[in-house]
């Protein structure tokens, strides 16, 4: 083999990697990993992005004949390269910083990904065929993505997913995210428009018109906002530059006019379906409430913009720390956010500039408006002096580039575009290029690694050595992943025994990732509550939960799970647990004050340690702020049952019955229930007898309330459904606590004749 086939097929590999980066990355998902999307997709991006680089090594360290090739955007590059590490050394969290949040994987690891995946394609294209390669693949991703997610829209779909976890009424294709798929498609339709103009035959002209019509269908079915204000944009943009081109003596605008009538028919044509015209009217409604001052007020986003500029303000250098957001933001987070999005953390700030303000500081938003400025007045300078074929696609890149900004500015960035972008960051400045393979001198002299200079052949072994560890780790995390799914599985069928060696071995393959080690907790938290002997179980749970604590001591879920594990062991085994209970739950509510389950948690503790007043004055403030939610009255309503105010209890507990339970069944059960104590006290039988059926409707298992309904009917003299209420009880729990108790009354109805 001679240096220059070699580097022929160097650069094939290359090539080859790159284009199945721009396929694979946006459509590939897996339902064997827990997080079925992102997980899969940043495998696959690094995987692809290493594969490159090692075909980028072994041309320039073994093949020879590399010339580096330099932008005018390696400083800006640089900038945001530093800024980052800067804000990943300097933050709040850094495992956070490093890995990226759960889901979104957007740390150090991840930008430096994006950073070589840009310089890989600034020093691999040289011509411009190359370009036009890249493009269809981006074109046949979009397509497939756009298609696939149409058919979810009219019910087609070969994935069964769990409609608790992706809505029906907004398709997501294979991007998992209804906003993500319309980012995608939005990158893709200037693309194709582009194409459309360009075609010089019918067919074509008609292929990639019914592309556009497709992509354009499937943002409107995503329903977001968003993505229909940057499609406005660029169409606008695109209009604009039709009417350039024909100043120019251009020919695009007088070539396309009648297609662009067959656009408009067709597109018309497409309101016949009623699932398009109820589609439409709903994304356009969604789009002009975001103009109503009213629907402003009320929109969450706005809540997390205000967080993000105080974070911006307390940490004003280099920010809270790269992807730190989520875990910074319950220090910021107000009443009324609460109150919107209930029991909801933003990952991201829902708007790029903001999110890289508060994670990054104005260093890292400084550097990232240096290389947005820099990139659009370089392809601005391009659009007068590139010819007709080049100026377009570049038109095309630009349009898409500014599509993703605007959409990015009520979003935030993943994998799938977020690489896409980088991907385009590259080829806007070398559209120029056509360049003739560079000579090394030995292009006919056979290759032989014996020929290799000692020094060369070491850099080239680390390198690749280097690469392939990097491999390797990646497919760790994937795997990890995978266990993590099937615990996370066995924990949620009530199976934690099963469970724990799974999440102990996605602990063991990802140790940096705090969500693994939490549900790893959990795990043995819950399997101390169904074993004879708790108490190890519950030190291990304990271990754990202060090990999650140690990796993010700023997450309050991670002291609300530890002081959830130590109430449980003071109830049931060591009160004297109970004062470490107390402390972790104090530091929970401190980390997240508008936090209600961790004040409830905390009045819990309280409540255990018979501290009536503390426990109530803690419901008492949480009724007052958020005066629709249930639990704070039931609470109130318990303390006044346990000190003997019948009346006042009844007050509150009847007023937590009608009012939002948050979906949280067993403490509605147990409401109804003390409700039904109250009245029965108080000698309203039938409205006890009531309740206590209210309670059973709730939980059918919930042996207290079916113990005093069978009390209350027993009183009424209904004798016959009283003990069958006792039998009941004890055919479902032979070892229920009381169960002697029942088994006398039973004697008791049956010697009695009740039978």
């Amino acid at each position: 083999m001679t240096h220059a086939r070699l580097r022929s097929l160097c650069d094939q590999a290359l090539q080859l990697s790159l284009l199945a980066l721009l396929v694979v990355v946006p459509l590939v998902f897996y339902t064997s990993t827990h997080d079925v999307f992102e997980i899969n997709k940043i495998t696959a991006f690094r995987i692809f992005t290493l594969l490159g680089l090692l075909a980028f090594l072994t041309r320039t360290l073994l093949a020879g004949g590399f010339t580096l090739r330099l932008t005018a955007l390696w400083p800006p590059v640089a900038a945001v390269g530093l800024t980052s590490l800067l804000s990943t050394v300097w933050t709040n969290n850094l495992g956070t910083s490093l890995f990226g949040v759960y889901e979104d994987f957007e740390g150090i690891l991840t930008i430096a990904n994006y950073i070589l995946l840009w310089f890989l394609v600034t020093q691999h294209v040289r011509r411009f065929g190359q370009v036009q390669k890249f493009l269809t693949a981006v074109l046949l991703a979009g397509t497939v993505a756009a298609g696939y997610g149409v058919a979810q829209n009219f019910g087609f779909d070969f994935v069964p997913w769990n409609p608790t976890t992706y809505t029906a009424n907004r398709m997501f294709g294979t991007l998992g995210n209804p906003n993500f798929l319309a980012a995608y498609v939005l990158m893709a339709i200037p693309l194709a428009a582009v194409r459309f103009w360009v075609s010089p035959r019918r067919s074509g002209k008609l292929f990639y018109l019914l592309m556009v019509l497709l992509m354009l269908g499937c943002l409107f079915f995503t329903k977001s906002r968003g993505a229909l204000v940057a499609l406005a944009v660029e169409v606008l943009l695109l209009a604009g530059y039709l009417v350039a081109d024909s100043l120019r003596a251009g020919r695009l605008w007088a070539d396309n006019r009648r297609w662009l009538l067959v656009l408009a028919l067709l597109g018309s044509m497409t309101l016949a379906a009623p699932q398009v015209r109820g589609t439409i009217q709903t994304t356009v409604h969604r789009a002009v409430a975001l103009l109503n001052f009213h629907e402003v007020k009320l929109t969450p986003r706005l809540y997390i913009w205000r967080s993000a500029l105080q974070m911006i303000r307390d940490h004003p250098l280099v920010g809270s720390g790269l992807d730190t957001f989520q875990i910074t933001f319950p220090k910021y987070r107000l009443a009324e956010y609460w109150r919107l999005e209930w029991n909801g953390t933003p990952e991201k700030a829902h708007n790029f500039l903001l999110q890289i303000g508060a994670t990054t500081g104005l260093l890292g938003l400084g550097a990232w408006l240096w290389l947005l400025t820099a990139y659009f007045l370089l392809l601005g300078r391009q659009l007068r002096t590139l010819p007709a074929p080049r100026r377009h696609v570049a038109v095309g890149i630009g349009v898409a580039q500014a599509g993703f900004l605007v959409q990015d500015l009520f979003s935030f960035t993943v994998v799938a575009y977020g690489s896409l972008f980088w991907f385009f960051l590259a080829l806007g400045p070398v559209l120029y290029r056509e360049e003739a393979e560079p000579a090394s001198g030995r292009e006919g002299e056979a290759f032989a690694l014996s020929r290799l200079r000692l020094a060369d052949w070491m850099v080239y072994v680390g390198a690749t050595g280097l690469v392939f560890l990097a491999l390797i780790f990646s497919l760790r995390l994937w795997a990890a992943d995978v266990y993590f799914k099937r615990g996370i599985i066995f924990l949620s069928q009530g199976m934690p025994d099963r469970a724990i060696p799974f999440l102990g071995k996605a602990t063991a393959l990802n140790p940096q990732r705090e969500i693994y080690w939490v549900k790893y907790g959990i795990a043995y938290e819950e399997a101390a509550k169904r074993a004879q002997d708790k108490e190890p179980l519950l030190r291990q749970a304990a271990e754990i939960h202060q090990h999650t604590i140690g990796m993010n001591p700023l997450n309050g879920y991670d002291f609300n799970n530890l002081g959830r594990v130590y109430k449980y062991w003071g109830d049931y085994l060591d009160p004297a647990r109970l004062a470490k209970a107390e402390e972790a739950c104090q530091k929970a509510a401190q980390l997240d004050p508008y936090n209600v389950y961790f004040a409830l948690d905390l009045a819990s503790v309280y409540l255990a340690q018979k501290r009536f007043g503390e426990a109530d004055r803690i419901a008492e403030r949480l009724s007052s702020v958020f005066p629709d939610f249930a639990i704070p009255y039931a609470y109130q309503g318990y303390v006044r049952l346990v000190q003997g105010n019948q009346e006042e209890a009844l007050r509150f507990l009847d007023l937590a019955a009608k009012k939002d339970w948050r979906g949280d069944v067993d403490t509605h059960a147990s409401t109804w229930s003390n409700l039904g104590i109250v009245l029965a006290r108080r000698g309203e039988l039938e409205a006890a007898g009531e309740a206590f059926q209210h309670a059973l409707d709730l939980r059918s298992q919930y042996l207290e309330a079916r113990l005093n309904r069978a009390l209350v009917l027993e009183r009424q003299g209904r004798n016959a459904e009283a003990l069958s209420e006792y039998r009941r009880i004890l055919n479902e729990a032979p070892n229920f606590p009381q169960a002697e108790k029942v088994r006398q009354k039973i004697q008791l109805l049956e010697r009695s004749g009740s039978s």
